[in-house]
């Protein structure tokens, strides 16, 4: 079971995260937090779950939530929009390089996803709303711990955790508190820092890569930089640039020339996503 006196003696926030609204069996997370968010009050607290029997990510998929194992939890803020819309690049880097004090070598696949080595261990989901005149944000974290997610087989090839990477056991208190005395800070911030260190944890800036398009288009690029809200730009073949809002982008081996075989496929998996 998730110590709750241990997080909270590694916490060294003023606010983020001093609340915790802990369960053991819920649905989502993310449903739990939308509930607490409709009445005044609740910006830094954290709903955490071992276990979630419901859990959604982005466009509805769904993810492996074993029970015990790993981290399922919401962050709720409340803030200025402008503070809001920074999430998708600010939460990525608390997030990275808290799972990184546990497993060096993590890096962020755009847009939020965190990867050790050729495989997903995390993915969050980011939703904003306005509710009663307050902008409220949702952010929904899973990070596959010490769960093993090979067990099932359509995840065997395509996801990892902190503890199969490293062959240690991982502290899942010490890394909530990392993420939250990570993230505190990075709210203030300049963005231009915070794309920095983005950057330098990135596995798909600088890389050529193949994008699909939610559309379904398919072209080829360059990912070349982050849009202030955390869109990829990506310069195509003939020069021009687009800003991606949502894609998914595979990313083409070094070395390998353009056209001649399949780009290394690192699509966006269902497990974990965010709530």
């Amino acid at each position: 079971m998730f110590d709750q006196s241990r997080y909270l003696r590694a916490l060294t926030t003023a606010w983020l995260g001093r609340r915790l609204d802990y369960h053991e069996t819920v649905g989502s997370t993310m449903d739990v937090a939308r509930q607490l968010a409709e009445a005044p009050g609740p910006d830094g607290l954290v709903v955490l779950a071992e276990e979630q029997t419901a859990g959604r990510g982005r466009r509805g998929r769904s993810f492996y939530s074993p029970r015990g194992q790993n981290l399922y939890f919401t962050i709720i803020l409340e803030a200025p929009a402008v503070r809001l819309r920074s999430l998708p690049v600010v939460v990525p880097v608390a997030v990275v390089e808290a799972i990184a004090d546990q497993a060096p070598g993590a890096t962020i696949k755009w847009p939020n996803d965190i990867w050790l080595g050729e495989r997903k261990c995390c993915g969050m989901l980011i939703d904003i709303h306005q509710i009663d005149d307050r902008p409220i944000a949702l952010v929904g974290i899973g990070i596959n711990v010490n769960g093993d997610p090979a067990v099932q087989p359509d995840l065997a090839k395509t996801a990892t955790s902190i503890a199969k990477a490293t062959g240690t056991v991982a502290d899942r208190e010490a890394l909530l508190a990392a993420i939250m005395n990570n993230l505190e800070p990075l709210l203030g911030v300049s963005l231009a820092d915070v794309h920095t260190r983005y950057a330098a944890r990135s596995n798909v800036l600088g890389r050529e890569v193949v994008v699909h398009e939610v559309t379904g288009g398919v072209y080829e690029g360059t990912a070349v930089r982050l849009a202030p809200t955390g869109a990829l730009i990506v310069r195509r073949t003939n020069g021009d640039e687009v800003e991606l809002e949502a894609a998914d982008v595979s990313v083409r081996p070094q070395g390998e020339v353009r056209g001649t075989s399949n780009p290394t496929e690192w699509p966006t998996s269902p497990s974990p996503r965010g709530e």
